[in-house]
């Protein structure tokens, strides 16, 4: 299955303390056409807030796109307090794909030790790995 061919649209949940760093990715993300929404956190308390508001069913097809060093709660701190929340897994197929500025070898195996997280990206986005992420989900 390629991306042309995915049947549903795909929500986006963006958590990340730099506004800017937001602004940027939501225009990149907007330019592929698959995605239907896009709700971004500058403050990952009320992103988690809003995450846990979130049914089951409205997980399907959602991708949060996760920052890992933020000041008043890391990326670490949210991947903790949703395994809390939900376990090894998210409902239905809903996947969080680290994106930071950070590529330390420790953080990317840190990352991995984490069930619910599905990738690791490096800032800035781009197109290339923005299509990375959407083949990660649908495979």
């Amino acid at each position: 299955m390629t991306l042309k061919h995915l049947s549903k649209v795909l929500n986006i949940i963006l958590i990340d303390d730099d506004v800017i760093q937001l602004f940027l990715n939501e225009i990149i993300l907007k330019e592929n056409s698959i995605i239907s929404e896009i709700v971004s956190f500058s403050i990952p308390a009320a992103a988690l807030e809003y995450i846990y508001k979130l049914k089951d069913t409205d997980f399907e097809n959602q991708i949060i796109l996760l920052d890992l060093n933020m000041p008043v709660m890391t990326g670490w701190e949210v991947l903790e307090n949703l395994k809390i929340k939900y376990g090894e897994s998210l409902p239905s197929n809903a996947k969080i794909c680290i994106l930071s500025s950070s590529d330390l070898t420790e953080d990317i195996n840190k990352s991995k030790k984490y069930k619910i997280v599905s990738g690791f990206y490096t800032k800035p986005l781009d197109k290339l790995k923005v299509d990375k992420i959407l083949e990660t989900f649908i495979s």
